[in-house]
Order: C-alpha cells, then structure tokens, then sequence
C-alpha cells in the first residue's frame, strides 16, 4: 500500500472518529461537488462498501477518495497538486494530512518547525 493522505478534522487522522466527518455529509458533499466524479465503491471488511469517488488534478492525474472511520482517505496522489483537495478539505471544515500528520498546503507538506 502507498502512500495516502487524509481529510480530517482530528489533530491526528487516527483519531479522526472522535471529530468526524460523517458518513451522510461526506456523500451529500461529494454527490454534490463538481470536482468529484462517483467511481465505483470499495468494500471494506470493518465497514461495508463505500462508494469512491475521483477528483482529477490540474496536470490530469486522477486520485480516488473514499470515506471511511470518519475521515475521507485519498489514495494516488502524485504530489504535484493539492488545490482540489485543499479545497474539498476546506469545503468539510477539515484538513489535508498525510499518514505521519503532516499537514498539507497548496505548496506540499508544511514544515512544523
């Protein structure tokens, strides 16, 4: 498995189920953003299946977003370019992170120190 980053409103993604986003505003949102094109769905053995959806960069590659546990999962990302994304997560009252927490900017990951 690769890389992934995490659209959460939780200091740490792994908590992102005691601040989540739900289930029903992550579709509602998503059915809704002319950004998100609904591809398919993937089953998860903890949650059942959940419909993916993919949101296309300015350089025209495709990352895939898949809500699950309270946060919506990116998957693909090439990291070139984070304005859609920075943009979904903003539109959800949340953050861009990546899976050691860093948190994301429209230039690529944001320096802590």
């Amino acid at each position: 498995m690769g890389y992934e980053l995490h659209i959460t409103r939780a200091a740490e993604w792994v908590d992102s189920e005691e601040h989540p986003i739900g289930r029903d505003e992550w579709a509602t949102y998503a059915d809704q953003h002319p950004d998100l094109v609904s591809n398919g769905s993937v089953e998860w053995a903890d949650i059942g299946r959940e419909t993916t959806y993919d949101c296309t960069d300015k350089y025209g590659s495709a990352v895939s977003l898949s809500w699950r546990r309270g946060k919506v999962d990116v998957y693909g990302c090439n990291g070139e370019d984070y304005s859609k994304l920075l943009a979904i997560a903003d539109g959800l009252n949340a953050r861009l992170v990546g899976d050691e927490d860093e948190e994301y900017s429209l230039f690529g990951p944001v320096d802590p120190s």
